[in-house]
């Protein structure tokens, strides 16, 4: 007679995996699946206090389920919105309150794989399983020296600048920065100085009394950029993008 639970362990990993990468309706199959291998595995049961815990696994796992379904719902909802795009974070990491069940919260019913802690471990990110249920996703590659420039200059169009600046020397040296996120940080930090600088060793009522004009006439200046270099750090290594060119070139979409 075949095992009830066989592939049981798997179905979790890979719902809590997919959930975890923001893949919902993928997640709900594989935790469907693993509900209905309990609901298979409970029909084989006598022994009540077995039975009793059986079913208390099979609603952590609903819960479980029922907070990736209204994640689900939010992200569709968010992609419906007009005027609003999605996070580059799926929401599961967003939510700080969304944890996991403990492994020594859920039952075993007699010595057998299930009873292994890599039951409840997260999978192998890379395996040619997974491989084959994942979307086909197109790299798009950090920006090269002429978009950082272009960027560069984008989020300085209502900054005044000094005659030092080189945006040519600026972009050489963001190598490694994405444009959403780090780049607009890095020029923010360094538009920021001149502020600094205006307020250092005042006092509170004296930043009060200061005009927005008074802040304002500090243009952000060549040392400002260098300076901000060493707060704000690339997002991105050499070896992240050797491996995502690497696995885009073997198993990527054109």
């Amino acid at each position: 007679m075949a095992n009830p639970l066989a592939g049981l362990q798997d179905h979790v990993k890979l719902a809590r995996e997919y959930a975890l990468e923001g893949l919902y309706d993928t997640s709900i199959i594989f935790f469907d699946g693993a509900i209905a291998q309990i609901n298979k595995h409970l029909t084989t049961l006598d022994d009540a206090l077995t039975r009793t815990k059986w079913m208390n696994c099979k609603k952590a796992i609903s819960e479980e389920v029922e907070v990736v379904k209204q994640l689900d719902a939010q992200l569709k909802s968010l992609k419906e919105a007009p005027g609003t795009s999605r996070s580059s974070s799926p929401p599961i990491r967003s939510n700080k309150s969304f944890v996991f069940q403990p492994l020594d919260e859920y039952p075993t019913s007699s010595p057998s794989h299930f009873d292994d802690p890599d039951v409840w471990a997260p999978p192998p990110r890379d395996t040619p399983n997974r491989r084959r249920r994942l979307e086909k996703r197109i790299y798009i590659p950090l920006p090269d020296f002429e978009s950082r420039k272009a960027l560069i200059k984008i989020n300085l169009r209502t900054v005044q600048i000094a005659a030092d600046v080189d945006i040519d020397d600026v972009a050489r040296k963001t190598e490694g920065y994405s444009g959403e996120m780090t780049l607009q940080m890095f020029v923010v930090d360094a538009s920021m100085n001149g502020m600094r600088r205006k307020i250092a060793g005042k006092t509170r009522d004296e930043i009060k009394n200061m005009s927005k004009d008074d802040i304002a006439k500090d243009p952000v200046a060549m040392c400002d950029f260098v300076e901000a270099l060493g707060k704000v750090q690339k997002s991105v290594s050499p070896a992240d993008i050797e491996k995502h060119e690497k696995w885009m070139a073997e198993f990527g979409s054109a």
